[in-house]
């Protein structure tokens, strides 16, 4: 009878032993995977401009130039845009007068205040470029004025919070 309740208690020892074995196998070498997908949003802007070239550039001229920034994207974003003369001609010109809604910050940027919509765009970021009248004929020089623009994703962040993480 004794061995009886020794081969029992083995049986069950071995049986018990096997069943943890088994939960710990388990439970170690379980999968549980949970799949978060993220989608990617690409900013696509482009610069639109009116601009009407002079039949003669003298001094006094008023050239029409209206540049404002283009959201062909599907996501809100926020855009700022640099402006740059080239080869002397913002010694010949007369500073830009920058239109409502843009502000210039101490980078040397100007920003859209607001938020640019898919599809939408700026107002114009300024509407002429104008020769000096207090300069002579032979002190004009061929130039151009270059308006570089970048852009970012809104999301829910402010203009400054989303301009910060582009550093």
């Amino acid at each position: 009878m004794k061995k009886k309740s020794v081969l029992a208690a083995a049986a069950l020892l071995l049986t018990l032993t096997c069943a943890g074995i088994g939960y710990t196998s388990a439970y170690l070498i379980s999968d549980d995977a949970e799949n978060n997908v993220f989608d990617v949003s690409e900013i696509d802007i482009d610069i639109p401009e009116i601009f009407i070239p002079p039949e003669e550039t003298e001094p006094g001229t008023v050239i029409t130039k209206k540049p404002c920034i283009r959201n062909n994207s599907d996501t809100d974003c926020y855009v700022r845009a640099g402006i740059e003369f080239t080869d002397g001609g913002d010694e010949i010109c007369q500073p830009l007068q920058i239109n409502d809604g843009w502000v210039r910050k101490d980078d040397g940027y100007y920003y859209w205040t607001g938020k640019l919509s898919p599809g939408g765009q700026t107002g114009y970021l300024f509407d002429s470029v104008t020769i000096r009248s207090d300069i002579s004929a032979e002190d004009i020089v061929p130039f151009d004025v270059l308006v570089y623009a970048e852009a970012v994703q809104a999301g829910d962040l402010t203009q400054e919070e989303a301009w910060a993480d582009m550093k």
